[in-house]
């Protein structure tokens, strides 16, 4: 699955070529301030972070996808999207055709995952086609303690919070998640201090599930339920 459209948005298999606005979003403190990390120090800790990326997509066929914003001549609602038929849970369904208030710092991805380098040829170089990047998110395999999970993670550009994007990205990713890969569990790990992620999870159908103490920060682990 390369791409995947929403009713605003443009889901893509990361490239390398996407390699500066990765920089952008996650050298920005504003988008990192829930992240134990913190922000990337330069760009060659990005490169590493998209490399990991375009690995897992290849490895395990699911990953973060770049989201880019749908041509307004695109951008409109599908009748499939207004029946509901995507499989997305039902809250989830109408929490991706409403456009809430939430912001979109971001949620979810683990220290490690930035660790992982890319080996092998094939991914593209040249950035994907389409509208304006908003930011990155998607689902990943994980460990959580000793289980493997697909993670739940988003980070946006500032100027792109409070539009409800978030949501629109965390649906269609529960969906595709629940639809390939329905034995794993998705989760998402949010820091106490999150409250609008938190807020994003309730609302896409997640529910909480346990408090951990994660990279010395608690944190809230959201389930996704059956439907």
């Amino acid at each position: 699955m390369d791409v995947l459209r929403t009713e605003r948005l443009e889901l893509r298999r990361p490239v390398i070529g996407d390699i500066a606005e990765v920089y952008a979003v996650h050298a920005d403190p504003e988008t990192s301030r829930h992240h134990p990390s913190g922000p990337d120090a330069d760009e060659q800790a990005s490169r590493v972070r998209l490399q990991g990326w375009i690995a897992d997509w290849r490895e395990r066929g699911i990953g973060y996808w770049t989201v880019r914003a749908r041509p307004l001549q695109e951008a409109v609602e599908t009748p499939a999207a207004r029946a509901g038929e995507s499989g997305t849970p039902a809250r989830a369904r109408a929490t991706a055709a409403r456009r809430t208030t939430e912001d979109a710092r971001g949620i979810g991805e683990h220290p490690g995952s930035r660790d992982r380098m890319l080996s092998g040829r094939g991914e593209e170089a040249a950035p994907g086609a389409g509208g304006e990047v908003l930011g990155f998110g998607g689902l990943r395999f994980h460990e959580l303690e000793g289980e493997e999970v697909l993670n739940l993670y988003y980070r946006f550009r500032p100027s792109a919070w409070g539009r409800g994007y978030a949501p629109e990205m965390a649906a269609a990713a529960l969906a595709v998640g629940r639809e390939r890969f329905p034995g794993v569990p998705i989760v998402a790990i949010i820091r106490d201090s999150n409250l609008p992620s938190l807020k994003v999870a309730e609302r896409i159908g997640m529910r909480h599930d346990r408090t951990i103490t994660y990279v010395g920060t608690n944190s809230h682990v959201f389930l996704l339920g059956s439907s």
